[in-house]
């Protein structure tokens, strides 16, 4: 059944309980739209439909995206925030060219949460909805050079080769990205890397591994002291998951499997409603059936920066490309 108050309409089932709803605003045509997340189409999202979803659209992501913010600024002077983490819809004057709307499903507790800012200037807008939602910080200025980036370069020698071409051509970089830096499985150990291992409770350290004169890394610390006295900082790649081996994959996976238990039985990762783990959906394209880790539990984010912390503290990595946050799917976890 449908309810309608202008210019709210809502869908009730037969007990009353509010499923759906939808809000409709006039627009005149000069009206200008800004923002709804990291979008890929348009600055101006005038005459697009729009949804509040995450999608882990890997290229030609159109109107998808992985950072969906259900947040936007008008060039008329207001800037408008619907408080929900569920997936809506946002018409900007694309079904009718007089009007938008928003359209989601309700919250359990059937409220519907829209906070209106009302400044003239579109960064008093950002700035009065960053003060509720929380303020970023400005990143180092290094952040904001040239990066260099490739999932091919899985080695030393590979690393200082990129950084000698840079400097050949005259590409002034202020970044490099090790992508294929890690074993693959583990992705806090170097691949090549030997070591013995250790429990899941206990942090690494560089000292934990070695590495031949013929391995991919030979001198991991030089490498990186070579990279900084050029004025490039590193950053190496992560994904926040505890990876599960497919089928058709063949790494060793013994301290990954020691971890995924570890993890389970501190109840460090993302669970669905009854408790169980939550796994990586199989529609995903990566990283299917591995577990998330749930990084509002303070213990285990600790445990997860154990692993890590070597990487900064003893090489003095500067950073992480932070990958593959986006494969919870299911409302339930």
């Amino acid at each position: 059944m449908i309810k309608s108050k202008q210019p709210l309409q809502v869908l009730v089932d037969q007990t009353g309980s509010v499923l759906e709803y939808h809000l409709e605003f006039e627009s005149p045509s000069d009206e200008a739209f800004y923002g709804f997340g990291e979008r890929f189409n348009a600055m101006d999202q005038r005459g697009s439909h729009l949804d509040n979803y995450v999608y882990g659209q890997y290229t030609s992501q159109g109107k998808r995206t992985y950072i969906p913010i259900p947040f936007f600024v008008s060039s008329r002077g207001y800037g408008m925030w619907l408080k929900t983490s569920r997936q809506a819809q946002f018409d900007m004057a694309a079904a009718n060219p007089e009007s938008w709307y928003l359209e989601g499903r309700a919250e359990d507790d059937e409220n519907l949460e829209i906070t209106w800012f009302l400044h003239q200037q579109p960064y008093e807008n950002v700035k009065a909805f960053t003060l509720q939602t929380g303020q970023p910080k400005v990143p180092p200025a290094w952040v904001f050079g040239l990066w260099m980036s490739s999932n091919d370069w899985n080695s030393q020698k590979e690393v200082l080769n990129q950084l000698h071409e840079s400097q050949k051509l005259q590409i002034p970089a202020s970044v490099l990205v090790i992508e294929a830096w890690s074993d693959e499985i583990n992705f806090y150990i170097w691949n090549d890397a030997q070591y013995k291992i250790k429990p899941s409770s206990e942090p690494c350290k560089l000292s934990d591994f070695t590495f031949t004169s013929d391995s991919r890394w030979p001198d991991l610390k030089s490498m990186v002291d070579e990279l900084h006295q050029n004025d490039v900082r590193v950053v190496l790649w992560q994904n926040p998951a505890i990876k599960f081996q497919g089928e058709h994959e063949s790494f060793d996976d013994t301290v990954n499997l020691a971890d995924q238990a570890y993890a389970i039985e501190k109840g460090f990762v993302v669970t669905k409603a009854d408790g169980t783990p939550h796994r990586v959906e199989k529609h995903m394209p990566w990283f299917q059936n591995s577990l998330v880790l749930d990084f509002t539990n303070p213990e285990a984010a600790e445990w997860w920066f154990s692993k890590r912390s070597y990487l900064v503290e003893e090489l003095g990595v500067d950073g992480w490309k932070s990958d593959g946050g986006e494969h919870i799917w299911d409302p339930d976890t």
